[in-house]
């Protein structure tokens, strides 16, 4: 589908941009999976909460892989935990990869459950860089629960079909639009 090649074309410039030796997070969604199998063979230390992603993952030699247990959603196969910030606590990664499901500029990132939007709000506090992979389809959706803000990202992550006049809007807040 359109949004599948969405995804996959943000995962190839996400790709890029990881270094060998880097520290990272990779949520679970479907963008962050695509991440996976464009995700060079190299030495990383990779933590997800995605247990389709970490199986992906698990195919490159190379790759520390660091799943987060604790409830398990059903409807992307990913985990989250209320003791998030305690696994996080001595945790270190300098970039957060995340795959959002809904984006507007009043509500920003949100997620569909409380748990796990409290994850990812450890996670974005805890990474040194946020960058945030958002695919057109997703602008205008809101789900129940916020993440994170459009000004707590540092990298926009998009497709080509993103509006021209809200990648002004990032770039205005120092943004970085890929």
């Amino acid at each position: 589908t359109g949004t599948d090649e969405h995804g996959q074309k943000i995962a190839q410039k996400a790709a890029e941009l990881i270094d060998e030796g880097a520290s990272i997070f990779i949520d679970g969604g479907s963008t962050a999976l695509f991440l996976a199998k464009e995700m060079p063979d190299r030495f990383c230390n990779v933590f997800t909460n995605g247990i389709a992603v970490a199986t992906e993952l698990a195919k490159k030699k190379n790759l520390n892989i660091n799943l987060l247990g604790g409830i398990l959603m059903k409807d992307n196969l990913t985990t989250a935990s209320s003791l998030s910030e305690l696994y996080f606590r001595d945790t270190n990664f300098e970039i957060a990869i995340i795959s959002t499901a809904a984006f507007t500029l009043e509500n920003g990132f949100s997620c569909s459950t409380q748990v796990e939007a409290e994850l990812l709000r450890v996670v974005c506090k805890k990474a040194k860089f946020l960058y945030m992979m958002l695919d057109s389809s997703k602008i205008g959706k809101i789900k129940p629960y916020t993440f994170a803000r459009a000004e707590d990202i540092n990298v926009l992550i998009t497709d080509n079909t993103f509006p021209d006049a809200l990648k002004t809007q990032f770039k205005a807040m120092d943004i970085v639009v890929i």
